[in-house]
């Protein structure tokens, strides 16, 4: 999860969110969790009814991380894109995506923990961890919060937030040049964390 101040690298990061998206509909194979983490089961992922109301076209399926970079990085910005790749690629997980009106919804939980080594690649690569104010019941979460444009639209809407022993991962975006909601992208993202939140 990579986010700066430029544009370039918002595209950078849109495009590896929708190579996970494609691995949602697809399916995949990932490598199991260190014993020590939480595991990341199918029963903790929002099922239809626990996505807005009148949402459709569920699917479910495990995400595949993908290669992260960005153009014309830092060396501390490489060095920490490096990171979250060496990260997500021991990760386990499972993913639920619906769609709502104009708004296409992911919401992941994956295994080991992953947002602390996101949160540092966002600051080392130039941008705010949290992008948009974050609600106050969700503060003591303390998520990565990032929002990916194009000009001055917002496409899309990223919170990654640790639960539990393990990540929670939610995405909206904008369908057909539509910007994406963010009243939407906070409730599947308070509903997903509280969905992991209650296996404790």
């Amino acid at each position: 999860m990579i986010a700066n101040s430029t544009s370039t690298s918002r595209r950078t990061r849109f495009a590896s969110a929708t190579a996970l998206l494609a691995a949602v509909a697809a399916g995949s194979t990932l490598a199991a969790p260190a014993v020590s983490a939480a595991p990341a089961t199918p029963n903790l992922v929002l099922t239809k009814a626990e996505f807005p109301a009148g949402s459709g076209d569920f699917r479910t399926g495990v995400p595949r991380p993908s290669k992260l970079g960005a153009d014309q990085p830092t060396p501390a910005c490489t060095a920490a894109i490096e990171r979250v790749n060496r990260a997500s690629a021991g990760t386990q997980g499972f993913s639920a995506s619906a769609r709502n009106g104009y708004s296409l919804m992911v919401s992941s939980v994956i295994s080991p923990v992953q947002t602390a080594v996101w949160r540092d690649a966002t600051r080392a690569c130039g941008g705010p961890a949290a992008e948009l104010p974050v609600p106050g019941d969700l503060a003591r979460f303390n998520p990565v919060v990032l929002t990916y444009r194009s000009g001055e639209r917002v496409q899309a809407i990223e919170g990654v937030a640790d639960v539990a022993g393990r990540t929670v991962d939610v995405y909206v975006g904008g369908l057909s040049e539509t910007p994406a909601n963010t009243d939407r992208f906070w409730q599947v993202f308070r509903a997903q964390i509280k969905k992991v939140e209650a296996t404790r």
